[in-house]
């Protein structure tokens, strides 16, 4: 539902004035939650043939609202603009992104041909396609990371989220290109979200020391693809690396429901102790990233 005030634009059209563009994105958890995009960019434009001019950008807030004021000037022999919204699911902080492109997801609105007002309100922006709501869920998400850290004095550097990647191959971080890889399938997994960007945070802020996850213990096809397991043990960096991953699921996720009114789902709890799943053994605690986890959460 698109609302346009009816106050017109000033009859003397070879003078700059205002618009104000707002209005609230929103996107749809799992199919069952409406919930705010939080770090949405919102680009205005002038449409144009050949290049569009942008007018004015601003990011949706915690509660997925924007709303700005933009400059416009007759110009080309344009009495009045032909005015276009552009979302862009990036940030200064965050990039969700196709994994084969550079450039972030975006959602157009518009174009409103020879726009006469100066108020346009968008009221509710959501996906079009359900397939593409997990989009602005990731942003929300790390975004929402990025600010837990930040606000307790520690800053991450920026980070992409390539989105879908192989099912096979899991989510997983990339310390060389600082990106995180999300398939489809834990696209509404909020605790994997926040256990890859423990990585993240362990690789900007502390040493991260190499791992080596082929044991035959918790591998997926050894020696071809190796993986790990929470409560069973793999070695003592591995421990520590996905330790403290497991930690920050554990952490920050639990805390959005107080801070944003919606709890996160598929969430991690690591104040219970297990044994490993497969011989139901107690494996060594210095080993065993689970361990690590607990620890770090009773600190």
């Amino acid at each position: 539902e698109i609302r346009i005030d009816d106050e017109p634009a000033p009859d003397d059209t070879s003078a700059a004035y205002g618009i104000r563009v707002r209005g609230r994105f929103l996107h749809i958890r799992d199919g069952t939650t409406f919930m705010a995009t939080d770090g949405m960019t919102v680009k205005i434009y002038d449409d144009d043939i050949f290049t569009d001019d942008l007018l004015g950008t601003t990011t949706t807030d915690a509660d997925g609202i924007f709303d700005v004021v933009v400059d416009w000037e007759a110009q080309d022999g344009d009495e009045y603009p032909d005015l276009k919204v552009v979302f862009a699911a990036e940030n200064d902080e965050v990039r969700v992104k196709p994994p084969s492109g550079s450039r972030a997801y975006t959602f157009e609105r518009g174009v409103w041909t020879d726009f006469t007002g100066t108020d346009l309100n968008l009221v509710v922006v959501s996906p079009d396609h359900e397939v593409d709501q997990a989009i602005p869920h990731l942003l929300t998400n790390y975004t929402r990371f990025w600010r837990y850290l930040d606000d307790r004095g520690h800053d991450t550097r920026f980070l992409e989220i390539n989105f879908p990647t192989p099912d096979d191959d899991g989510a997983w971080y990339s310390r060389t290109f600082e990106s995180i890889q999300i398939p489809f399938d834990n696209r509404w997994s909020d605790g994997t979200h926040a256990h890859e960007y423990g990585h993240h945070v362990n690789y900007c802020l502390a040493p991260m020391p190499s791992i080596d996850y082929c044991n035959e213990i918790c591998d997926r096809d050894y020696p071809d693809d190796c993986g790990h397991c929470r409560w069973c043990e793999e070695e003592v960096n591995s421990a520590w690396t996905e330790g403290w991953a497991q930690y920050i699921a554990h952490v920050i996720p639990p805390t959005f429901d107080a801070l944003y009114g919606v709890p996160a789902i598929n969430t991690r709890e690591f104040e219970d102790l297990h044994p490993c799943h497969i011989d139901t053994l107690w494996d060594d605690p210095d080993s065993t990233e689970g361990f690590t986890g607990a620890l770090l959460v009773d600190i």
